[in-house]
């Protein structure tokens, strides 16, 4: 059964900030396009919460049946 997804904005505009901080930092070593690394840093961590909650229901479901 899925449970309900809890959003919480602050800690939403936290990781926004840090991306963009880890984007700013790269884009200045690198002379990459900041625009493009902060993307790529939030898509990919959102993939990784989407990823890791797939893992967590995957694990509840094998406790559940042993």
């Amino acid at each position: 059964m899925a449970q309900p997804v809890h959003f919480n904005p602050k800690v939403f505009l936290v990781m926004l900030a840090l991306c963009a901080v880890l984007a700013g930092i790269a884009a200045w070593l690198t002379g990459l396009n900041f625009w493009i690394l902060a993307a790529t840093l939030v898509a990919a961590v959102l993939v990784n919460g989407f990823v890791a909650s797939v893992g967590d229901e995957d694990e509840d479901e094998d406790e559940e049946s042993s």
